[in-house]
């Protein structure tokens, strides 16, 4: 739902496409607008999935969020056929893109350190979260490091998404396409009362 008043645009009674654009891609990442413009450019999911060290059902699932979300869609799919990018999707990408070469500049301005997202399982989060962030801040100190905690299906989601680089849990409740490092085993623990 787009709430559209116009009190909301200035003396026009009418709001500009580039008004709702803008007011409906703040609910978007970077890594969707990277995504978009990508595959406008190459014309391929699995092109840009191997450009971008991503696997290609995530890939497709954030532009059918990002499409949802523009509420228009940005490329028409065919089976075996390379992807279009719609007449509303060219007017997005140019958008997109505009947006990118901002936060290129962002981050290349004085001063701006890269920043890197560590989600942790909220159940072992106590325990591997902060040691996790330490450590990777000393090995890294280029690198700015922010953790955060949540349930499985919030972890995967934003890894899937570009919300989260990196996490710390138990192997459940991710899909097979996401890449795994094993850190440790826990093994099963028994208490008993005396």
């Amino acid at each position: 739902h787009l709430d559209v008043n116009p009190s909301n645009f200035g003396s026009s009674m009418t709001p500009s496409i580039n008004h709702i654009i803008n007011r409906l891609m703040l609910y978007l990442t970077l890594r969707q607008y990277e995504y978009i413009v990508g595959v406008a450019k190459a014309g391929s999911l699995t092109k840009v999935a191997l450009q971008l060290n991503v696997s290609q059902p995530p890939l497709s699932v954030a532009i059918t969020r990002a499409e949802y979300r523009l509420k228009s869609p940005v490329f028409i799919r065919g089976k075996g056929a390379a992807i279009e990018v719609t007449p509303d999707g060219h007017r997005i990408v140019a958008k997109a893109r505009a947006v990118l070469d901002l936060a290129a500049k962002i981050v290349q301005s004085k001063g701006a350190t890269p920043t890197c997202v560590l989600g942790c399982f909220e159940d072992i989060a106590p325990w591997y979260l902060a040691p996790a962030l330490k450590l990777l801040s000393a090995e890294f100190p280029d690198i700015s490091f922010q953790g955060h905690e949540g349930r499985f299906a919030d972890i995967a989601r934003d890894l899937a998404e570009g919300r989260m680089d990196l996490a710390i849990s138990y192997d459940v409740g991710f899909e097979r396409h996401f890449e795994r490092r094993k850190i440790t085993s826990l093994g099963g623990i028994v208490r008993v009362r005396n």
